[in-house]
């Protein structure tokens, strides 16, 4: 078989953790001409976010939902700055909230074609600076592409993140759970898989949130006692 007789599959796209849809403009002159403190990712998601793919037709995913949450339309100037637009004016996307911002990201990628059904989104950390009230936008926006034939990698340690997919999620909805660990002193990384949550193991989130919640448990009785 030769690399032609290989069926062509669509781009995937990777978000990383540090928000780059408040910085498009002049990103991509600046990373080819200095040294800049961001890897090939962060470039990566700018070109993607300022350029229209050429692979056509371009089929639509679904993320009408999710619009309402950002309060405006997304648009950029001929610098390649973004701009939430909306009734009260145009605010510039390094003055949104991360959370719109991280919405926005998705709505522009699906806008310039890169979100198809048979393409793949890798999406580090999507909880990041999220303020939690739009934690289950988020989490609908993901099981929206899921459901539209995109498939999602999410790479997180985010205790509501996972718990949201699992209450919004339906029974069609198909999901795995990966936890990577290293086992003592040993080389490599071990890799354990669950079809829901509470079957992750080992389960440092949830251990940590365990661990909080016993110490919350503990400093009530304490204090109860003092009193007594």
């Amino acid at each position: 078989m030769t690399t032609s007789d290989l069926p062509r599959v669509a781009r995937p796209v990777f978000i990383p953790s540090i928000d780059m849809m408040g910085h498009t403009r002049g990103f991509t002159e600046a990373y080819a001409d200095v040294r800049l403190d961001f890897d090939l990712t962060c470039s990566d998601i700018v070109n993607l976010l300022r350029l229209e793919s050429r692979s056509t037709p371009k089929q639509s995913v679904d993320l009408e939902a999710v619009t309402p949450h950002i309060g405006g339309e997304v648009d950029r100037d001929e610098t390649g700055r973004f701009y939430l637009r909306t009734e009260r004016g145009s605010m510039p996307m390094p003055m949104v909230a991360e959370g719109v911002r991280k919405l926005a990201t998705l709505l522009q990628l699906q806008r310039n074609g890169w979100l198809i059904p048979g393409s793949a989104l890798f999406w580090d950390e999507p909880e990041v600076n999220l303020n939690p009230i739009l934690m289950d936008n988020v989490v609908a926006a993901i099981l929206s592409l899921a459901r539209n034939g995109i498939q999602v990698f999410l790479a997180t340690h985010s205790y509501l993140i996972l718990r949201e997919i699992e209450v919004q999620a339906s029974k069609s909805d198909s999901f795995r759970y990966f936890s990577l660990y290293r086992e003592g002193g040993k080389d490599g990384v071990l890799v354990n898989r669950a079809s829901n949550y509470l079957e992750v193991q080992p389960n440092a989130i949830e251990r940590q949130y365990t661990d909080l919640y016993d110490c919350s448990i503990d400093k009530q009785v304490a204090s109860k006692g003092s009193i007594d």
